[in-house]
């Protein structure tokens, strides 16, 4: 809360096997309206973690991370403006298919 920049969260136990579901809700934000949304691998990542090569996920401006690399607008995303208060996210990861 409060805070700008950079960050991420860890799931705990890790996601390693099984099929994942979880909600994201903006309540608040401050500053940037920046958002990426998805999953990274590397629980240490670079202070860039949208760029690590283990972040797959969506965020503003048509951005679409595969691998750490910004696809821009990728298999039609359509959220090309930016993540706002109110919005909200499912994600449904099924590590055994590898699809988010």
């Amino acid at each position: 809360t409060g805070a700008t920049g950079i960050h991420f969260a860890v799931a705990t136990p890790s996601i390693s096997d099984g099929v994942f579901l979880w909600d994201v809700n903006i309540h608040h934000m401050v500053g940037n309206t920046w958002i990426l949304m998805g999953v990274i691998a590397n629980t240490a990542p670079i202070s860039q973690s949208y760029a690590d090569n283990t972040n797959y996920g969506w965020a503003s401006d048509c951005q679409v991370y595969i691998g750490g690399k910004n696809m821009s607008g990728h298999d039609g995303w359509p959220k090309c403006q930016p993540w706002q208060v109110g919005d909200a996210a499912t994600f449904k990861l099924d590590c055994k298919a590898l699809t988010l």
